[in-house]
């Protein structure tokens, strides 16, 4: 009885203990992944392409040609697609059209986020489309693509009236760096500045160097940038990339309009313009009065003033 219990306890306990040991689990991947079902098709074959390990909720997959080294510009955008991750960066596929790129093979299935800051390519052969030698960039070809993007803030009731008015008007500006190559991009400089046309500078502002930008990757940052007054009409913003091949420069235009100061200019003009109104009312009155005043006695008037003293006379004699 008792080697009986002994034997159930020591099977609950072991089993107990084998249950709870750890069972092997799939490797985890070392960050983003694409895999293509097959090797190779032909244009207009589909295929279905697996993603995983994108920390993004949304990706877009397109067929580049060239190795995708020069970014973008090497892959076929307007027949690239876009589609919904699963959470947690679980593996996610899709299938698309196979098409041919617009530079010449080595072809590469390239999935990218929105910003372009994560990219991932896999390998990928195009039936019948040319093969050539990998082409770098050229040495007038930009290696990065700058954007800019100003957008007005206003801190309580004090900032608003100030910018309304057409004072100093404080914004918030993303200035975002993307390298177009596939080579780690290490000097990149930044500068910034805004004025009324391209060549103006009515302000400077600082910006932060990307550092370590790899190949694909997008780098952002957002600053507060104050605009001295007045800000009325059309301000360009500039911001210049150095340091990594030709100089790039990007020219954003902004239009803003002081509604708080148009709308009491209105209401000055109105009032100025009632004021003028009764003035020219009143004095045309006055010199109807004037005239009314200083103008003799009619014809008619003074007969009958003869009459009646005629009659009066007649009277009178009687």
């Amino acid at each position: 009885m008792v080697s009986a219990l002994v034997a159930v306890i020591a099977s609950f306990v072991l089993g107990g203990a084998a249950s709870a040991q750890p069972t092997s689990a799939p490797p985890v991947g070392q960050g983003p992944s694409v895999l293509v079902s097959r090797p190779e098709a032909a244009p207009g074959d589909r295929v279905r392409v697996s993603v995983e390990g994108f920390d993004a909720s949304y990706v877009t997959v397109s067929i580049c040609g060239n190795d995708a080294r020069r970014g973008s510009r090497d892959c076929d955008m307007v027949g690239s697609k876009g589609f919904e991750l699963l959470p947690d960066g679980e593996l996610t596929w899709t299938e698309m059209v196979v098409t041919e790129p617009p530079a010449p093979c080595p072809c590469v299935v390239r999935v990218s986020t929105p910003t372009s800051d994560v990219v991932s390519v896999a390998s990928f052969k195009i039936t019948g489309h040319p093969v050539e030698e990998v082409a770098a960039p050229r040495p007038d070809d930009p290696l990065v693509e700058l954007t800019v993007r100003p957008v007005p803030v206003s801190n309580g009731l004090a900032g608003w009236l100030r910018s309304g008015l057409g004072g100093g008007s404080d914004f918030d500006v993303t200035v975002s760096v993307h390298n177009l190559t596939r080579d780690t991009l290490r000097r990149v400089a930044l500068e910034g500045s805004v004025g009324r046309d391209e060549f103006d500078i009515s302000t400077t502002f600082d910006l932060k160097n990307p550092g370590v930008l790899a190949g694909g990757q997008t780098s952002s940052q957002v600053v507060r940038v104050r605009v001295p007054a007045p800000t009325i009409g059309t301000f360009v913003w500039r911001v210049s990339a150095s340091g990594a091949g030709p100089i790039v420069t990007t020219l954003v235009d902004r239009r803003d309009t002081p509604w708080l100061l148009v709308v009491l200019l209105v209401v000055l003009i109105l009032d100025i313009g009632l004021i003028v109104t009764r003035w020219l009312t009143s004095r045309r009155a006055r010199l109807a009065a004037e005239q009314a005043a200083a103008m003799p006695p009619s014809f008619g008037d003074d007969i009958d003033h003869q009459v009646v003293d005629a009659e009066a006379r007649e009277t009178i004699d009687a």
